[in-house]
């Protein structure tokens, strides 16, 4: 029975929306005004900071804090007693949203729950699937991406997605405010000496505090494979046999685990852009420089000649070289600066659209280069970060990196040093600038104990896509993914840009997959 149908038959008056998470839908927004959300504190910026030690992250107590969404649980025993709960629904903007329970810590069901929110984009000509997708992050809403999709390629498919735990209208992670956010943004991700380290590790030892504060016990149960076991939850809720799944991105992560650990309720599984499951050497950051060596390429290709060279080591010149006189002079305008961080993310952050979105990429660059203006990189800059028009800052800007933080391995900062290193030999375009990271590194929390190696041994056959040209999960990684997942199938996007998703290989092997059950022949191409 599709959802819809659920819902004809039940006709309940929808009870459990918060009024916060209406807002939210009937704006297309799903995080809480992140100007006054009470969820977030400022650690103090002259605070003693806890001193690091020469291993691993410095753990901090655990306050007592209830974000939002924090509830007791429903009725009953053990983790059955989340498996009858029953949505009530109510419209939100484009969407049909419902709220239900899981648990904040899966090894303790009869505990503390907390709060999740989920959206349906019914089918607008006679549903013949129910599909799940997840956007990917991590961090991202999965509302959001709901309420923005065009549906004319989805249209005979009902469409579900949720807000992962401590994302947006489900509960949230909450930590500081704009101004501090603005304050992090500014630092050197690059930094040349004691002084520079110094003010990025405790840049960072500040936000992991602050996100402590502001979200208490929430902050340790953040890792994938809980929003794995939250998506089984919710497919229960819904009265679903079975799972039909789109994994974008991060969302690939979700999906291997779910395939791992509930393999008989697998239904269509498509994940695509695959992130690194089976310890690919290929970095990130690689596929970044590839990417950006290929819009130089394009570049000096155009008929109408291209504005920073003539060949495309010229062009990559020109853009390292505004990189590194952007280290000692910032360029400044309306009141705000453009480092050498944020020209470096704001390019990065273009390369995920691909070949569509390098005339804008290029228009940004010539104007920061010929003629001094940073407005262009400054908002691309923003787009990625969480910084959103108005000043305020996107309840991702936090959600991502406490998401991932829950996930990533407790190896300290002499690890990250090492990292950062090996990511400026690596990746020599990108590395240098943007390469270093210790955020996890000083994370007030330990992370979370892996599922272990994913190999899916038990689920049916599934879609790994991997696109040639994808910066930001590299095709390298969707080859492994599907190498080890021991039922995936790869299929190969000739294309730039990040996931296939809106590609051709949508109509021509995603949809026959997910509608028919045409499982795409190995080594597929589109």
């Amino acid at each position: 029975m599709t959802i819809a149908g659920i819902r004809r038959r039940e006709r309940v008056a929808a009870i459990l929306l918060a009024a916060m998470a209406l807002a939210a839908c009937s704006t297309g927004a799903t995080d809480p005004d992140p100007g006054s959300s009470p969820d977030r504190t400022v650690a103090s910026p002259t605070a003693v900071l806890p001193s690091l030690p020469a291993e691993g992250r410095p753990v901090q107590p655990v306050p007592d804090v209830r974000p939002r969404g924090f509830a007791d649980p429903p009725p009953g025993s053990g983790l059955a007693r989340y498996r009858e709960q029953r949505p009530s629904w109510r419209s939100c903007g484009r969407l049909q949203c419902a709220q239900v329970l899981v648990p904040l810590d899966y090894a303790d069901p009869d505990g503390t729950a907390i709060t999740l929110t989920i959206g349906v984009r019914p089918a607008s000509r006679g549903s013949r699937a129910t599909v799940f997708a997840n956007p990917g992050g991590p961090g991202g809403s999965g509302l959001t991406f709901l309420q923005g999709l065009d549906q004319s390629a989805w249209a005979d498919v009902e469409l579900v997605s949720w807000d992962p735990r401590g994302v947006g209208a489900s509960t949230p992670v909450g930590c500081w405010d704009d101004a501090a956010s603005d304050a992090y943004s500014q630092l050197d991700q690059s930094p040349d000496d004691a002084v520079e380290r110094s003010a990025l590790v405790a840049g960072a030892q500040r936000l992991g505090l602050s996100c402590l504060h502001g979200s208490g016990a929430l902050l340790k149960h953040l890792s994938t494979a809980d929003s794995a076991r939250d998506l089984d939850l919710i497919r229960d809720a819904l009265g679903l046999t079975n799972l039909n799944y789109l994994g974008l991105s991060n969302g690939t992560l979700i999906g291997a685990i779910y395939a791992q650990l509930f393999p008989d309720r697998l239904g269509r599984f498509v994940l695509d852009g695959a992130v690194n499951i089976s310890h690919s050497p290929v970095l990130q950051l690689q596929g970044f420089d590839r990417a950006l060596t290929a819009m130089a390429g394009w570049c000096v290709a155009r008929t109408s000649g291209c504005p920073l060279g003539r060949t495309r080591d010229q062009v990559l010149g020109a853009i390292t070289g505004l990189w590194n006189g952007l280290e000692t002079t910032p360029l400044v305008a309306g009141g705000r600066t453009l480092t050498q961080t944020k020209a470096a993310i704001g390019v990065l952050q273009s390369l995920y659209g691909g070949e569509a979105v390098y005339p804008d990429l290029l228009a940004a660059l010539d104007a920061a280069i010929r003629g001094g203006d940073p407005a262009g990189l400054l908002t691309l800059s923003d787009r990625l970060l969480g910084r959103l028009p108005d000043g305020h800052w996107s309840q991702f800007a936090y959600a991502y990196p406490a998401s991932r933080c829950a996930d990533a391995p407790n190896t300290g900062l002499s690890a990250a040093w090492t990292d950062a290193a090996l990511e400026a030999r690596r990746a020599p375009i990108f590395g240098p600038v943007i390469g270093t990271d210790v955020e996890c590194a000083v994370w007030p929390v330990d992370g979370e104990a892996s599922v272990g190696k994913l190999t899916a041994p038990k689920a049916p056959p599934l879609v790994v896509i991997g696109t040639t040209g994808d910066p930001a999960t590299p095709y390298e990684w969707a080859q492994g993914m599907a190498g080890q997942l021991r039922s995936a199938v790869l299929v190969t996007h000739r294309g730039t840009g990040h996931t296939a998703f809106g590609s051709a290989c949508y109509s021509t092997v995603v949809r026959p997959y997910v509608l028919d059950g045409r499982l795409p022949p190995a080594g597929t191409i589109c």
